[in-house]
């Protein structure tokens, strides 16, 4: 599949002089396309799927509403300045990608938001 992609990108002149240079742009770019396809055939959720999903979200939501910053022994002083929202909503992001990579960063953004 790889070899035919790439002869049939070669194969098309405006392609052809900027692929060297952007290659992994194209193969980003071909992931995203080829998973935003297969997604729902690879990773499609069945009716008992959906049901335990939407169970942990409801557990999540009455954790949030529960849990606070002095369960994580955080310091008092340090609450108004925590990112948590932001972090938060980056994560919440991540169900709207279908790509590993797009997924992986979104994690490693909420992450990054914390530190």
């Amino acid at each position: 599949f790889k070899k035919t992609f790439e002869d049939t990108i070669l194969s098309n002149q405006t392609f052809m002089d900027n692929f060297q240079n952007n290659k992994a742009t194209i193969k980003d770019g071909l992931e995203r396309f080829v998973m935003l396809k297969l997604y729902d055939k690879v990773f499609g959720k069945q009716k008992r799927e959906n049901e335990r999903d939407k169970n942990l979200m409801t557990k999540c939501d009455k954790l949030k509403a529960f849990i606070q910053p002095k369960h994580f022994e955080i310091p008092l002083i340090d609450h108004p300045f925590a990112p948590w929202q932001e972090a938060q909503t980056l994560l919440s992001a991540i169900s709207s990608y279908r790509a590993p990579r797009d997924k992986l960063c979104c994690i490693i953004s909420s992450c990054e938001s914390i530190n």
